[in-house]
């Protein structure tokens, strides 16, 4: 459940962001408004029967626009304030993090995790193999079930997590 609301947030940017560059090419872009975003989501949820999205719209480091559009599993409606899962869509965000400093010549996608994490260990003597570039690729052989944290609740603060 979690991993299709990621992946419908995600689409839903993806999205946005084709539709901006589409139109970017044909014309000169127009504005993005309010009026224009949630248009375009009301429209993407009816036409996906997506149940609901939170949107934030950004323009370098300025918020342009954030809005809640539908309803949670639980059928509360969805606003900016809404906590949202961001499940496996937090993947994406590291490997474009370490993609970025792969081209900075700062990792080395095929050399060992443990060249940039020495402390990265498991029982099973092949981890000491794994490559930065399996973890990206979720190819490392390893399992949910070897981590047992991955079991409890989703921390709801920075400090909870600790």
């Amino acid at each position: 459940m979690l991993m299709r609301k990621a992946a419908a947030i995600a689409g839903v940017l993806l999205a946005l962001g084709t539709t901006t560059a589409a139109s970017a090419s044909a014309k000169a872009p127009e504005p993005l408004s309010t009026a224009t975003i949630d248009g375009y989501m009301r429209d993407y949820a009816e036409r996906t029967r997506l149940p609901g999205a939170l949107v934030a719209v950004t323009r370098g480091d300025r918020i342009v626009h954030v809005a809640g559009y539908g309803h949670t599993a639980d059928g509360e409606a969805i606003t900016e304030d809404t906590p949202m899962p961001l499940a496996s869509l937090s993947k994406s965000f590291t490997a474009l993090a370490v993609l970025h400093l792969a081209e900075q010549g700062e990792i080395g996608l095929d050399a060992p995790v443990r060249t940039y994490l020495p402390e990265f260990a498991m029982a099973d003597p092949r981890a000491a193999k794994i490559t930065v570039r399996q973890l990206l690729q979720q190819t490392s052989g390893m399992s949910d079930q070897t981590f047992p944290e991955l079991t409890l609740p989703a921390p709801d603060t920075l400090k909870d997590s600790e």
